[in-house]
């Protein structure tokens, strides 16, 4: 079976829709030359490889190319990444149906800020998300080492989402999750 070949040009289309046309092209080139890619085509792997670089960038090219890498292997449905999000998935249904059992297990759930800032962390990166979550709790007077009770929590995610750009959106998701799991 033949490798498959990926275009510069269909990387940086794939950040277009967050970073636009220009500024795409711009990343991928810039970092394609950085990890010494001189061909307009690449593998898979080495495609993965200059997206998952993008990704440790701060900002929206970091942003754009977490997300971009996260579907491009979905859409690839490469081996063990494929599996661990499937695996992922069927332990998640299998705890919140254990959890839907056991009503009494939810009421004493406590969070801790770490948890918080795993929940934005994935598309904001570790140092944002946790500047934004610590941030948020001084701005309530909240303790970052105490547990967190599940309104509390929430209400960190709501004054999160009164903040600008990326910040404000993610906190919106996550909220939105933290409330799904109530």
């Amino acid at each position: 079976m033949p490798q498959a070949l990926v275009k510069l040009t269909d990387l940086a289309a794939r950040l277009a829709p967050l970073l636009g046309e220009e500024k795409s092209q711009e990343v991928v080139v810039g970092a394609a030359r950085a990890l010494d890619i001189l061909s307009p085509t690449l593998s898979v792997r080495d495609a993965l490889r200059l997206l998952d670089a993008l990704g440790k960038s701060a900002g929206m090219v970091g942003a754009a190319a977490r997300f971009a890498v996260n579907r491009y292997a979905a859409e690839l449905q490469l081996g063990a990444a494929a599996t661990q999000v499937v695996a992922d998935a069927a332990d998640a249904a299998a705890a919140v149906e254990r959890t839907k059992a056991r009503p009494e297990a939810r009421a004493d759930r406590l969070l801790t800020a770490r948890q918080l800032v795993s929940a934005l962390e994935s598309s904001l990166g570790n140092d944002k998300a946790q500047e934004a979550v610590l941030a948020s709790m001084g701005r309530l007077s909240l303790d970052p080492h105490a547990p967190l009770t599940h309104e509390s929590a929430l209400k960190v995610f709501d004054e999160l989402t009164h903040s600008p750009g990326l910040v404000g959106v993610t906190a919106r998701f996550a909220k939105a999750r933290l409330l799904l799991r109530k």
